[in-house]
């Protein structure tokens, strides 16, 4: 048997020791570029990330349902329903409990002229009516000319109010569109855009306007009740005639001393866009009436012949 030294023993002891270390090191390594197995709870957790993420990034979107609202939020008394555009007076009532059902007051740039009842002479459209839901709309002239309105409360754009059957919906600040079961119409700058056989009917005739202009029965501040007579480029009514001679003679009933010796004996008045009197005795032969009021701005004017 071959004997060894202590020094190759050492040596051989040695040797061994390194492979053990490599082989060690061997079996407890991976390489940098593999990645563990994904479990059931990190592949959860990142869908849940993911969809998170995604949520976040995609718009919010409203519900139409969300816009229909509730007719409580615009009631008011007597069963009545308003709204009014956000950008102007423009608006509609509801209101089944009287003989018009709807009535939107809107500003048309080209109103068709209307006859009611207890207007002697036709007058310019301003407003849409419906006697009923199952009845059709048609072109309707209000007095009031949609100053009440103000006060209401906001269609907002986009919104849509229904009651009793019908609906209104608020195109825009400006625009809106009203429809029942059987008919529809649209309304936009100053324009109403529908098939509806009311609102398509021919505007009343200018002779027919002109062949009533007189309002009898005024009453002014002395004397027998006058006839007036619609003189102006734009229509008006009796009504309007009575309300401005009303507040004229308000305002001379109550006139002083000062008064007289600022304006005369004429009782010239300015008030409300309005500018009325009388011309001296002298002079009424030459002006051809007794008294005349005038609105400019309106093209309005009415008088008393002589």
């Amino acid at each position: 048997m071959r004997s060894f030294s202590r020094s190759s023993l050492r040596a051989v002891a040695a040797l061994f020791g390194t492979s053990a270390l490599l082989v060690a090191a061997g079996c407890s390594s991976e390489p940098d570029d593999t990645a563990a197995p994904m479990t059931t709870a990190s592949a959860s957790s990142s869908s849940s990330s993911t969809s998170a993420s995604e949520a976040a990034s995609s718009p919010t979107t409203t519900s139409v349902d969300s816009r229909i609202l509730q007719p409580a939020e615009f009631e008011l008394p007597g069963g009545k329903h308003a709204f009014r555009l956000q950008g102007s007076t423009d608006g509609c009532w509801f209101n089944s409990q009287t003989n018009v059902a709807l009535h939107c007051d809107l500003t048309l740039s080209d109103p068709p002229l209307v006859e009611e009842d207890n207007i002697p002479s036709p007058q310019p459209a301003n407003m849409i009516a419906l006697s009923s839901p199952d009845s059709g709309f048609e072109y309707r002239y209000n007095p009031l000319e949609g100053g009440h309105n103000s006060d209401l409360k906001v269609l907002e754009p986009g919104q849509t109010l229904i009651v009793d059957g019908i609906s209104c919906t608020a195109e825009s600040a400006t625009s809106m569109s009203c429809e029942t079961k059987k008919e529809s119409f649209e309304y936009a700058d100053g324009a109403v855009h529908s098939e509806a056989p009311g609102l398509n009917k021919p505007s009343a005739t200018a002779s027919s306007a002109a062949a009533d202009t007189t309002c009898p029965g005024i009453q002014m501040a002395y004397g027998e009740p006058i006839t007036m007579q619609i003189t102006g480029s734009t229509p008006m009514g009796c009504e309007e005639v009575k309300e401005v001679s009303a507040r004229y003679t308000q305002i001379i009933t109550n006139m002083t001393q000062e008064d007289i010796a600022q304006y005369g004996n004429s009782g010239t008045r300015e008030f409300d866009g309005w500018m009325c009197g009388t011309p001296s005795a002298g002079m009424v032969a030459e002006a051809g009436y007794t008294f005349r009021c005038i609105s400019e701005s309106e093209g309005k004017e009415f008088l008393s012949p002589s």
